[in-house]
C-alpha cells in the first residue's frame, strides 16, 4: 500500500509542476523548456569556446 500512495504523490506532484509550467508559460509568453534548451545549448557553447 505504501508503494501505491507514493506513486499516487508522485503523479499528483507531476501534475502540478507542469500546471505550474503552463501558468508561467502563459503569464510570460515563453515556451520554458525552450529557454532551459536554449540555456543548456548555451552552456555548452560557452564551454567549447573555453577550451580551445
Amino acid at each position: 500500500m505504501k508503494l501505491l500512495s507514493i506513486i499516487k504523490m508522485t503523479v499528483s506532484m507531476e501534475k502540478e509542476k507542469n500546471n505550474l509550467s503552463a501558468t508561467l508559460e502563459k503569464l510570460f509568453g515563453l515556451d520554458l523548456r525552450s529557454l532551459a534548451l536554449f540555456r543548456v545549448g548555451l552552456a555548452k557553447e560557452v564551454r567549447s569556446q573555453k577550451l580551445f
